[in-house]
């Protein structure tokens, strides 16, 4: 197979290289996928069904299937069966004729992703020629043909709840804790954009932002994800974007938030406020079975203060000439040949200006480095439908990820004034990195509905990556015994190619009132890599150690199989019961493989990769209950066991000398492990008319080996004894309490009480020699969010929208991190270490 060219494609990536390499696996298995050209993850969902006599019961043969305002539709065979598949997610209006019967209309049939709707619908035969029977499709509640726990999040909820983005929605749901879903570490969440990832692969973060008013629905899986989801260990979180309409359609929203006493640092500098623009357009384009959608924001300052992975609060510096950030996306969609073949061209663009806020550099602030990054992603989706039952899908894209940290530097070398007290008075910030990257991703799969009952899925994914990382900085060490820190330099500068395909079958059954759910899935990754062949020894001198690294040793394909099964049993009474087991694995972010190749070891406290590092691996298994309360309430209980190993962390020499830490070696390796076990329960239903609620409780307990992957540097560098049993993670969040009230006061008003409760979380506090880690724990922590909206009807089909929203109403000190003595915030009294104060959000938004 001829090498990719991604240097014509991608001209910021001209001084990488790219690798000639012999024809291997990944060749053949890719000249494999491309000759079977069998999405990567399921975006459409199906409606299938049962068709009556409702005076006789028997099956009625001929029936014309078709949801209004679309090209597809069915009809029902001799047993008065109905198939439509390849339906995008949302709510549809379903006609059903036969001569001789009433025309019958279902109104607001929900289609969700990779569920199939089950419908029984029953035909009267007519007595008035013409007679049409128009009926309201129930809400659709729990998904009972679910074989694993998955949450569906609507647009509405994005529109009407306390939050600003999908990633604080995410949050809300059962089992997340402290932005970890079910205990495992944040990297082991996968995240998609309808279908297709939206990740960085170097260190694992969310790649790109998206605007709220592009998104449609958002799936979250929390555990027992199908075959066709890979790299993933914890969670996978789909996010389904919108495409235009029959109509034409605008809308329009301006955001203003005060800040409060949420920026200490600042509080004399600045106002406080932040303001941000969603627009979004969209529909048909004339003489043209193709439609348009377009949308985007932007925020100005940037005054975000979580990382994009949850739960680790950020100070920006609020300079409206320096930190801004904009999202765009858009699609267009539609059909050509014939109205079984459907295109849709995406592209999402995100950009981010900011200058993050560093306390130990509280009167030196200008020295503190911008930082920039962009992202853009370009997508080809094709989906043909061969028959009501079979459909075929396939993608391309191009992601490409730019981040830069603009440090000085002339600040690597030069030593910083420091006051007694700790603050920096002069110098620069030392930190200088480049991190660039570039996806080419193609998928494929065929869906076949064989019959009402079986339904059949092949794909495959594959994906060829060119990664580039220059990182200068300094470490600032400190000695053991509190002396002046020692000053280290590490330069790390890596430029890979890698590769990773899989394929995967998928299979699901349901019958009465069985449902079975199996797949298998098979993952190659190759890292096309050398790693040094490390040999460590120590001389004659005892507090000596020698790195031998002359030579190299050519990193090896990896490949795995992973199994996946589900059952769910439906009773009679509409309660059900769902097991779940499945293997699966994820490769480490790519940062861990390639990291510092030049071997600048810097005494130890710089980590070297390891391009020949094994996937993590998760053993998962689930058992939930769903019981229906009454006519308008239902509980679900899940119970969840998950067993996680060869996590990264890292293993060092450091040999100590009479003041400090002088020489060493650290490697990044597979040696962590974690075990968590928990439960959760969600309650949701209807209080009259007017009020509804819902309430998440999880208990959960993760424990572990490590943490994060410098866990063992760490502890050496405090001195510390490694640990020699499991200890509770840093995220180890035993109860989560999340509640939503709704109460519509009157058709224009609705108003919003969202709590969460959030036990306390695990710290180290300094004992001496004997001292284990998470060794103590923090106060617990709550938020009382409020939101209050409004939607006045202009004149038809326009609205004029409105909301006012409180967040932290009760102005709660949540605090999120302490120091090795228990103090908040450390000696400085760092802000970060306390979540955000009393905040307040109102707006004002146009629909046309």
């Amino acid at each position: 197979m001829p090498e990719l060219n991604l240097k014509s494609i991608c001209p910021h990536l001209s001084k990488l290289k790219l690798h000639q390499q012999k024809p291997g696996l990944t060749h053949w298995l890719v000249g494999l996928f491309i000759l079977t050209g069998s999405v990567y993850a399921g975006i459409t969902g199906t409606i299938s069904g049962e068709i009556r006599n409702q005076t006789t019961g028997a099956a009625l043969e001929g029936v014309q299937v078709v949801p209004i305002n679309t090209s597809k539709g069915a009809i029902s065979n001799d047993r008065g069966e109905f198939i439509i598949s390849n339906l995008s997610p949302g709510s549809y209006d379903l006609q059903f004729q036969l001569i001789g019967y009433d025309l019958h209309l279902q109104k607001n049939v929900s289609v969700l992703v990779d569920i199939q709707t089950r419908l029984h619908i029953d035909l009267n035969p007519a007595i008035i020629e013409g007679e049409q029977v128009i009926v309201e499709s129930a809400p659709l509640g729990a998904i009972k043909n679910l074989t694993s726990t998955t949450r569906f999040i609507s647009t509405d909820q994005l529109d009407e709840l306390p939050v600003q983005n999908y990633q604080e929605l995410v949050e809300l749901q059962p089992g997340v804790a402290a932005g970890h879903i079910r205990g495992g570490r944040k990297s082991e969440v996968l995240y998609l954009v309808d279908g297709i990832p939206i990740q960085e692969v170097i260190e694992g973060q969310i790649g790109s932002e998206l605007p709220n008013t592009a998104i449609i629905d958002i799936s979250v899986q929390t555990g027992g994800f199908n075959a066709e989801y890979g790299d993933a260990m914890s969670g996978v979180v789909n996010i389904l974007t919108k495409e235009g309409q029959e109509e034409t359609f605008t809308k329009a929203q301006l955001n203003i938030q005060d800040n409060g006493n949420s920026y200490d640092p600042f509080i004399s500098q600045l106002d406080g406020r932040e303001y941000k623009v969603d627009l979004a357009i969209g529909g048909p384009l004339p003489y043209s079975k193709f439609s348009y959608f377009l949308s985007g924001d932007y925020s100005v300052p940037v005054t975000r203060t979580l990382q994009e992975h949850f739960g680790v609060r950020r100070i920006i510096q609020s300079d409206p000439n320096q930190g801004y950030a904009t999202n765009l996306a858009g699609k267009l969609s539609g059909f050509m040949l014939s109205n079984t073949l459907k295109i849709s061209l995406q592209s999402i663009f995100s950009s981010q200006n900011w200058t993050e806020y560093d306390h130990v550099w509280k009167y030196n602030l200008g020295a503190l480095p911008p930082r920039e990054k962009r992202s853009v992603r370009s997508s080809i989706s094709l989906s043909h439908t061969l028959t009501s039952q079979t459909f075929y899908e396939f993608n391309v894209s191009y992601f490409s990820v730019l981040k830069s940290i603009i440090g000085s530097p002339y600040a690597i070398a030069s030593i910083p004034e420091v006051s007694d007290s700790g603050f920096v008075l002069s110098g620069d910030f030392p930190w200088w990195m480049d991190h660039q990257e570039v996806h080419l991703f193609s998928s494929g799969a065929v869906t076949s509905q064989l019959n009402t009952s079986w339904q059949f899925k092949l794909g495959y994914n594959f994906t060829q990556y060119q990664l580039y990382k220059k990182n200068v900085m300094r470490r600032d060490i400190g000695t053991w015994n509190g002396g002046f820190p020692i000053y280290l330099m590490y330069d790390s500068e890596y430029d890979y190619d890698p590769r990773k395909a899989a394929v995967y079958a998928q299979s699901r059954y349901e019958k009465d009132n069985l449902v079975l759910n199996t797949g298998i899935r098979f993952d190659v990754f190759d890292p096309r890599a050398t790693r040094p062949a490390i040999e460590v020894a120590q001389t004659d001198i005892d507090t000596e150690w020698v790195v031998d690294t002359v030579g190299v040793v050519a990193a090896s394909v990896k490949n795995k199989i992973s199994p996946r099964i589900g059952f769910a049993w439906i009773n009679d009474d509409g309660s059900k019961f769902h097991v779940n087991y499945g293997y699966f694995f994820q490769m480490p972010a790519f940062e861990y493989l390639y990291a510092n190749p030049n071997l600048n070891i810097a005494n130890g406290f710089a980590a070297i990769g390891d391009a020949d590092l094994e996937p993590s691996f998760t053993r998962a298994w689930e058992f939930g209950y769903l019981q229906p309360i009454a006519s308008s309430w239902l509980l679900d209980v899940t119970i969840f066991n998950k067993d996680v190993i060869n996590l990264i962390d890292s293993n060092t020499l450091l040999v100590s000398d009479s003041d400090y830490l002088e020489t060493g070696f650290t490697q990044y390796v597979n040696m962590g492990a974690s075990f968590i076990r928990g439960a959760e329960f969600f309650l949701s239903g209807n209080l009259g008319t007017r009020v509804s609620t819902d309430v998440a409780y999880t208990i959960m307990q993760a424990k572990g080996t490590s943490s994060h992957s410098l866990d063992a540097l760490l502890s050496d560098t405090e001195l510390y004894p490694r640990g020699q049993t499991l200890y509770p993670l840093s995220w180890d969040q035993r109860h989560t309490l999340v509640t939503n009230l709704e109460v519509k006061i009157a058709p224009v008003w609705s108003f919003h009480v969202l709590y969460r409760y959030n036990s306390a979380l695990p710290y180290t506090r300094d004992i001496g020699a004997y001292t284990q880690p998470n060794n103590e724990r923090m106060d617990a922590t709550s938020d009382l969010n409020l939101r209050l909206n409004a939607e006045w009807e202009v004149f038809h089909g326009h609205a004029l929208t409105g909301f006012a929203e409180v967040t932290n109403f009760l102005d709660t000190q949540n605090n999120l991190w302490a120091d090795s003595r228990g103090l908040v915030g450390g000696t400085l009294a760092d802000p970060g270490a306390w979540n955000l104060g009393r905040r307040f959000r109102i707006g004002m938004g146009l629909k046309l």
